[in-house]
């Protein structure tokens, strides 16, 4: 009795006899030239109104997360506090130590935590002047937003060279 050796193959015997790989041609059937196009990456997800949809409008920065803030935690903050975040903006960007963490050669995440040190710093001084302002830009999720969508901004700009 001779034996068959073992195939190590899910395909039935007679599939493999039926199978000549003798030769085989390799032919060119399609070319086509696709050209890159050169645009701002962003993605934009959900919004507070349930769209996914790209903003149509492009809305003065500091009107956006006010807008932004209201619409998603119902804050109330009003066109007079834009003159607070007008400043906190100006302290911000003046503030070398921290302008100087926005490079490539910091990770994302580090940039991130200096980032919301200042801005904390940036709140406390509204204890003795406006109160009510830092009591809604300190709840939890209003904080994560506001840091969040303001650092974006300045990390698209310092460290990934995209202009708004």
């Amino acid at each position: 009795m001779k034996v068959l050796p073992v195939l190590k193959s899910p395909l039935p015997w007679d599939v493999l006899g039926e199978i000549g790989l003798d030769s085989y041609k390799l032919q060119h059937q399609y070319t086509t030239d696709l050209g890159l196009v050169s645009e701002s990456s962003q993605a934009y997800g959900m919004t507070p109104d349930g769209g996914g949809k790209k903003p149509v409008e492009e809305m003065e920065w500091l009107t956006k997360i006010i807008k932004v803030l209201n619409e998603t935690y119902g804050l109330d903050l009003k066109q007079e506090d834009k003159v607070e975040f007008e400043r906190m903006k100006t302290n911000i960007y003046a503030n070398e130590e921290l302008m100087s963490f926005f490079n490539q050669d910091n990770t994302k995440a580090n940039i991130q935590d200096k980032f919301n040190e200042e801005i904390d710093n940036e709140l406390l001084n509204f204890i003795n002047t406006k109160l009510e302002l830092y009591n809604k830009l300190t709840e939890d999720k209003v904080n994560l937003m506001f840091k969040r969508m303001w650092f974006n901004d300045i990390y698209d700009k310092k460290v990934r060279g995209l202009e708004a």
